[in-house]
């Protein structure tokens, strides 16, 4: 049996890292700051918040991230400064050498959902340089996230070589990039002709699965449904949706879906789901 006198002990060390952990997270963006500008002052960095920072190079502003020198200094205080150090000349060095490719703009990283075929196939065309492999995440079988950047003149996917050039970890893109589907343009929800229950939405900037991970969408389209929403992704850009509990919608909704898919070449899945809570759960066939 744990004794008092070790409670106290294991609280003592618990609070004490989280004391040193708030004690870095308000230094470090000074710290990092101040290493930059020794560095380069032409890099012009500019504290946004405690984990973020922007720095300007030729192609234009970037946003660098905190994450990993935190994490690193949490877990070796002793070596925070050599952290500090490391980060920031990485950080300049690809600036002036122009290994940034694209300038890492915070609001442009948006999620996206596609086949586990299309991201098996795509990982096997990079090879096995751990940078340059693109990251993902779990979502449903045969579906998984990919991270984009996008831009005025095109949509990139992100890779691990761009997360540990800014910074930043695979959770914390995550969070940025579901955070930002709410600023994409709203799509219009509408009846799908002939199919009584069955609701589309089609978005035409190739960032229409993104919109499934923005709670207001959700909001919207189980208020055109009537409750509680089914749907499908079967491309890029269409969204099918039906009431759950309406089993007949629910079936004609997977019957077009699976007619998309079957005629659309980069198609990302018929699988109907639902978002239940915080996880996404596919639907059994009824």
């Amino acid at each position: 049996m744990i004794n008092a006198r070790t409670i106290l002990s294991i609280c003592a060390w618990v609070l004490g890292c989280l004391i040193a952990s708030e004690i870095i997270a308000d230094e470090l963006a000074d710290r990092v700051h101040a290493r930059l500008i020794a560095e380069s002052p032409s890099v012009l960095p500019s504290i946004r918040n405690l984990n973020e920072i922007s720095v300007t190079g030729p192609q234009g502003e970037m946003s660098v991230f905190l994450d990993n020198v935190r994490a690193a200094c949490v877990a070796r205080p002793s070596e925070c400064d050599a952290e500090i150090d490391s980060f920031a000349k990485r950080i300049v060095s690809a600036i002036h050498n122009g290994t940034q490719t694209l300038p890492f703009v915070a609001e442009k990283v948006l999620p996206v959902l596609r086949h586990k075929e299309f991201v098996r196939s795509s990982q096997e065309s990079i090879g096995g340089d751990r940078k340059k492999r693109l990251v993902t995440r779990a979502f449903l079988n045969g579906i998984e996230v990919m991270y984009v950047l996008d831009s005025p003149t095109s949509v990139s996917f992100l890779n691990f070589g761009d997360l540990e050039s800014v910074g930043i970890s695979p959770e914390k893109l995550h969070e940025l990039a579901v955070s930002n589907t709410r600023t994409l343009k709203p799509l219009p929800i509408e009846p799908l002709r002939d199919t009584m229950g069955v609701y589309f939405a089609i978005a035409v900037d190739g960032l229409g699965t993104s919109r499934i991970f923005d709670a207001q969408f959700w909001i919207r389209v189980e208020t055109q449904v009537g409750g509680p929403a089914v749907i499908a992704t079967p491309t890029r850009d269409w969204i099918l949706a039906a009431k759950s509990s309406d089993v007949r919608a629910v079936n004609a909704l997977r019957t077009i879906a699976g007619r998309i898919v079957r005629g659309e070449p980069y198609a990302v899945s018929d699988t109907p789901f639902i978002k239940d809570g915080q996880v996404w759960r596919r639907i059994d066939e009824k």
